[in-house]
């Protein structure tokens, strides 16, 4: 839709739509890792420190990923929406 609507940006929004498939690898991964300390507790402190780690550096592997993402949205998406409107956009006619 984006891209027939700004076809000079069809590379931008490919990368923004690959991204998609990346961030929620990564979403993922970081889910797993919370239930990881919610379900380390009864194996005690080392295990939950050890938890606690792992979601830390998911968290932080995840944060320049999503700000990077949620930049170039901002720089590509947010424009259009506001240019051309979101009926013009989205509508399926």
């Amino acid at each position: 839709m984006f891209r027939k609507a700004e076809p000079k940006l069809a590379r931008g929004f490919e990368v923004i739509e690959r991204d998609h498939d990346a961030l929620h690898a990564a979403l993922e991964r970081l889910a797993m890792r919370a239930n990881d300390v919610l379900q380390s507790g009864p194996r005690g402190a080392g295990a939950i420190r050890s938890a606690l780690g792992r979601l830390h550096a998911a968290q932080v592997a995840l944060s320049p990923e999503l700000g990077r993402h949620l930049d170039d949205e901002e720089d590509l998406v947010v424009p259009l929406i506001l240019e051309r409107g979101e009926t013009a956009l989205f509508s399926t006619g």
